[in-house]
């Protein structure tokens, strides 16, 4: 089949614009192009993939011949899986853009060794934490200087958590 994963995964779409009462009878290459959102050449291989006939220099296939084998593919084993594995393929690729994109920011390596070594840009106190930044690489950077303190001297941090913020 053409392109399976462009138009497959709106099939139920097109069988519901198939099913109103205004569909053509007659579908030529144009509105197969049109239904299905491919390209001249691959709606032409639908047509004959489907069963298109002859008229005149065109192919054309009757609207109810089409709509009856797409509704043979949508309750196939077939439509299922490959719509799950689609979605599949989706999910890992949106995955990956997300650790490219995280992998292209370049932040400076750590350099606080513990809670009483952080920038000034950083404030922690019970009950409040204040971060001065630039920018969203500098504000990363600030995070990562605290999240190494904070890894440095845990025991201390879990300290000013617990303490009570308000004077007594």
């Amino acid at each position: 089949m053409a392109r399976p994963v462009e138009w497959f995964q709106r099939l139920p779409r097109i069988q519901a614009l198939l099913a109103q009462s205004d569909a053509p009878a007659l579908l030529n290459r144009t509105s197969i192009q049109q239904l299905f959102g491919v390209e001249r050449r691959n709606a032409q291989y639908l047509l004959r993939r489907f069963g298109a006939v002859r008229l005149g220099n065109a192919l054309v296939i009757e609207r109810e011949q089409l709509a009856s084998q797409l509704d043979g593919l949508a309750s196939a084993d077939d439509f299922e899986r490959r719509l799950r594995r689609h979605e599949q393929v989706r999910t890992v690729l949106a995955e990956a853009r997300a650790t490219w994109q995280l992998a292209r920011i370049s932040l400076p390596e750590p350099s606080a060794e513990g809670l009483s070594q952080l920038p000034r840009t950083i404030q922690l106190e019970p009950g409040r934490l204040s971060i001065q930044f630039s920018g969203a690489v500098d504000l990363l950077g600030q995070l990562l200087e605290l999240s190494k303190a904070i890894g440095e001297d845990f025991d201390r941090f879990e300290g000013m958590l617990n303490q009570d913020p308000l004077p007594s």
